[in-house]
């Protein structure tokens, strides 16, 4: 499992979600959708989302180096990956999306300032059109992890991949999804990283090159309140809703501020305060303190508090 949110995934899958036509979009994504069409309107944005559309186009194939194949560090952490892929890899990748837009004959080619082009281009948009919803997004993804957790600890690995969606079935010893093409992945040894995503929908995602550590991106469980609606961000607020997200598998104070991009004193407040609720312990283990929910808090975050 990855950190709560991968945000290159999540950048990939929401610049596909608005390009699907109404019909073929859940409708429990149009009120982001709304809220986009809106931000569009801003040129740079528009521009942003223009060029990763490019990029990211709604088929197929997109390029693997978008997507790191390793667990998320972070979108800052992310990017350094995928702005250092060597030319070789990049000239591969892109050649086979077919597209004839200049910047990306010369994003094939590694130029550095193409690269600092898309590095820009991405952190543009996450700011944008991410990171306004990214606590009631995250909410969803910390939900959908402490199931997963639940499933782990009670009935190990095969629960958890026999309970991943309705589009993947666990028969002992394959793991089948639906998939628009068929394609094969023998482990052959290697670990599976699964990445559950806010913004992929009907069916998981996999890299297209077998060679890179395998990857299964799977569509989470939405609450039937679209995100930005009501729920814990309303109930609690958005910054604590993320505070109580960014510990689900324990971390510092100094973690929480990283994680959730607030200083070290308001994250300091936020535990104290969520403490206070019931909704996290605080433990101390050596030289620092370590917060992870309470059992109200993973109800809270499972959806099944009734409050």
């Amino acid at each position: 499992m990855t950190d709560v949110m991968d945000p290159m995934w999540e950048v990939v899958g929401s610049v596909q979600m608005l390009q699907l036509d109404r019909g073929r979009r859940p409708p429990i994504f149009e009120p982001w959708v709304r809220r986009s069409r809106s931000r569009l309107r801003h040129r740079p944005t528009r521009s942003a989302t223009e060029v990763l559309a490019t990029i990211a186009p709604l088929n197929d194939y997109f390029p693997d180096f978008l997507t790191p194949d390793a667990p998320s560090v972070g979108l800052d952490g992310d990017l350094e990956t995928v702005l250092s892929t060597p030319k070789s890899r990049l000239s591969s990748e892109i050649g086979q999306l077919g597209g004839s837009a200049p910047w990306l004959k010369q994003l094939a080619d590694g130029r550095p300032e193409t690269l600092k082009r898309l590095g820009d281009v991405v952190r543009h948009y996450f700011s944008t059109m991410i990171e306004p919803d990214r606590a009631s997004i995250e909410g969803v993804l910390a939900a959908n992890r402490t199931k997963v957790l639940r499933r782990m600890m009670v009935g190990g690995t095969e629960a958890v991949l026999d309970d991943l969606g309705p589009s993947m079935r666990w028969r002992s010893p394959y793991l089948e999804c639906r998939y628009p093409i068929d394609k094969t992945v023998e482990l052959n040894g290697r670990g599976l990283l699964l990445v559950p995503s806010y913004f992929c929908c009907r069916m998981p995602v996999m890299l297209a090159d077998p060679h890179l550590s395998p990857v299964l991106v799977y569509p989470v469980e939405h609450p039937e309140t679209e995100v930005g609606g009501r729920g814990i961000a309303e109930l609690i607020g958005s910054t604590r809703a993320a505070v109580l997200s960014s510990v689900l598998d324990g971390a510092s104070t100094s973690d929480v501020a990283s994680r959730v991009g607030i200083s070290l004193a308001t994250a300091s407040h936020h535990t104290g305060v969520l403490r206070g609720a019931g909704l996290i312990t605080s433990t101390r283990r050596a030289n620092r303190v370590v917060h992870a929910p309470s059992s109200l808090g993973l109800a809270m975050l499972d959806g099944e508090a009734r409050l």
